[in-house]
């Protein structure tokens, strides 16, 4: 066990849920969560996004609307995104490649749905429903050739979110993409529930799935909190889809798992002509420091890559999206002083 994980295993949620309780710690919270952000409003975002496409690196851009009480909520932050879909067709130049789009937009269903109840039952507001709403998103977002991803939030909302996608990709609403955490033990059944085995009506390269560990920790009955687990599933997860023909977002600021990905599995899989340089990316969150200089280096090697640009509309909106965060992982707030310890190199010259 590191040091980090010695000091952080005293802070379990009990402990965390205090911190609503204090002012001081809420402004520290957000002070933390400050170098996560793209803006503070939707023309801050946009904004930000343009200075990363002139530094060649992508985004996918998301609006923190957790706090989405109300219809009229989730009407507003749908107008929103329908802004953003509108302002990036307009002002980015996109390449033939169709994954290959400087930016694309993210999306949490808690953003877009009203929920009543959390639970063993995931009660939506019917005045919300999940499909519906994203469906205004995602065919005004096909209509300006972006792309859309329904990011996935705990375990209440998995099975939801993968229908949802599932019933919009029968559809034909090929322009919508998922998100796969390694840690559930039920991914790789998703995997061939949602993805091999199921006939699409077109490519399955259409298809985009961004896979990552997941940040929420949830029950040792349906997943993993060992990191070693996580990571070698996550590896085991991206062959698998890669292999199944579709488009891989790889999102982690993990240096070995990068590492081991690029040796074991894409070189090879590149040099046999069993993948294209098109058929995946990378992403990083924005403000982690590894993931600037793993990212660039990527980019130097010929690599897409692309960073996650969460902003807020409202103000605060951004602190229930960090308190949530550091309550289901408070390692979080050590990162900052871990990502100081690990500014070399992190990459080896090939």
């Amino acid at each position: 066990m590191s040091l980090i994980d010695t000091l952080i295993v005293p802070l379990n949620a009990s402990f965390l849920s205090l911190l609503d309780y204090f002012p001081l710690t809420k402004r520290l919270i957000t002070s933390l969560g400050e170098p996560y952000l793209a803006g503070h409003s939707l023309e801050q975002g946009l904004e930000t996004i343009v200075e990363n496409y002139h530094h060649h690196r992508y985004s996918t851009f998301d609006i923190l609307g957790e706090t989405s009480q109300t219809p009229e909520d989730a009407a507003n932050y749908i107008a929103s995104y329908q802004k953003t879909i509108h302002f990036c067709a307009q002002n980015f130049s996109y390449a033939p490649h169709p994954h290959q789009q400087p930016v694309t937009i993210s999306l949490k269903p808690s953003l877009l749905c009203n929920v009543d109840h959390y639970g063993e039952f995931l009660r939506i507001n019917p005045l919300t429903p999940l499909e519906s709403q994203l469906l205004t998103i995602v065919h005004y977002a096909q209509q300006q050739n972006i792309f859309v991803t329904l990011d996935m939030e705990n375990h209440y909302w998995t099975t939801h979110s993968l229908n949802t996608v599932k019933s919009l990709w029968l559809k034909g609403y090929d322009n919508l993409g998922i998100v796969l955490q390694s840690r559930l033990y039920r991914t790789a059944q998703d995997i061939t529930s949602y993805i091999k085995t199921m006939p699409y009506p077109f490519p399955k390269n259409k298809l985009r799935v961004r896979a990552c560990i997941g940040i929420y920790r949830e029950s040792p009955a349906i997943s993993t909190n060992n990191k070693k687990q996580m990571k070698q599933m996550l590896v085991k997860h991206i062959a698998d889809l890669l292999n199944s023909g579709v488009y891989v977002e790889i999102a982690t600021h993990d240096y070995s798992i990068i590492d081991q990905l690029i040796t074991t599995i894409i070189d090879p899989y590149e040099q046999s002509g069993k993948i294209s340089p098109q058929q995946y990316e990378f992403q990083f969150l924005r403000g982690v420091h590894n993931g600037k200089i793993l990212g660039q280096q990527l980019l130097d090697a010929g690599k897409i890559v692309r960073d996650y640009m969460p902003i807020e509309l409202n103000h605060r909106d951004a602190l229930p999206y960090m308190m949530r965060r550091l309550k289901a992982n408070p390692e979080l707030i050590l990162n900052a002083f871990n990502n100081l310890l690990h500014s070399r190199k992190l990459l080896p010259t090939r």
